[in-house]
């Protein structure tokens, strides 16, 4: 029952996808790559410590975890002052992950100004599944802004005028349930992220070779994949196009590779199809 529903779905938007046309989106940025992390550093960790392969909290880094209620963002800016005002390492990375993303957005936006703040030379951000990406302030401080393509916090469809607009916003909202909830397997070092510059802000996309709105079709239908993934980035206006290095995910199982069982049927239904035949063919002679 599970295959038969899999199949209907993968063939209503492979009619869907027939009728596609490919549009290319151009680049409006120059590429960069990602600065290396402050270390030995304290880091102030909202979020998943396991993220970006635990490369923030490795050795000789220390993670500190400050407490908040999850996603009461006011609690979070003051227990994150709190964490800033009273660490007194010489280098200090806030690690914000999703609403903890979201918390270091406002409380650099409330104390960009305060002279009591560390200086850049010691506050640095890294911020990952930010739902505030498009509203982080110009600063002198050094952020790293992690993003998996397809994270409805953070990749969001961007070019409501595209026609497959609204494909692109379900596509986004499975994204979330899969690539949102799931940063710790992202490389920074891939050579297949696209990465830019704004400012001190240096942003990473990282690619996700299968459409989360296919539900792990995917590998099973590369063409549809494909076409599928084509039409949904004209809903998006990207600053660089991811490089040239990266490689479709090669898929477990293909559907083009299945073949039907070459295992013959019983002799007696032949000889049952043959009279029949033989017997419609004498009748219509008469």
């Amino acid at each position: 029952m599970k295959a038969r529903c899999a199949s209907r779905v993968a063939g209503g938007l492979a009619v869907f996808a027939a009728v596609l046309p490919l549009v290319a989106v151009s680049p409006t940025a120059g590429a960069a790559s990602v600065p290396p992390f402050p270390s030995p550093a304290t880091v102030l960790t909202m979020g998943d410590i396991a993220a970006l392969q635990g490369a923030v909290c490795r050795s000789p880094n220390t993670c500190t975890l400050v407490y908040y209620p999850w996603f009461v963002t006011p609690l979070g800016v003051t227990a994150l002052q709190d964490a800033v005002t009273t660490t007194s390492a010489n280098k200090i990375i806030v690690f914000g992950y999703s609403n903890g993303a979201l918390v270091a957005e406002q409380w650099l936006e409330q104390h960009l100004n305060d002279p009591n703040i560390p200086s850049s030379d010691v506050l640095s951000f890294v911020v990952i599944g930010n739902p505030a990406r498009e509203l982080w302030p110009q600063s002198p401080y050094q952020v790293i802004d992690v993003s998996r393509q397809y994270d409805a916090a953070s990749d969001y469809p961007n070019n409501p005028a595209s026609p497959y607009y609204l494909l692109a916003i379900m596509n986004a909202g499975a994204g979330f349930w899969i690539n949102h909830l799931n940063y710790r397997d992202v490389n920074l070092d891939d050579p297949a992220n696209a990465v830019w510059t704004v400012g001190n802000t240096t942003y990473v996309l990282t690619p996700s070779p299968n459409l989360p709105i296919l539900l792990g079709l995917a590998p099973f239908f590369p063409s549809l994949n494909e076409q599928l993934k084509a039409a949904i980035e004209t809903a998006y206006i990207r600053p660089v196009p991811f490089p040239p290095t990266m490689q479709p995910a090669t898929p477990a199982t293909s559907k083009s590779n299945w073949r039907p069982s070459r295992r013959a049927k019983p002799p007696t239904s032949r000889r049952v199809i043959r009279s029949r035949t033989s017997r419609r063919y004498s009748i219509s002679r008469r």
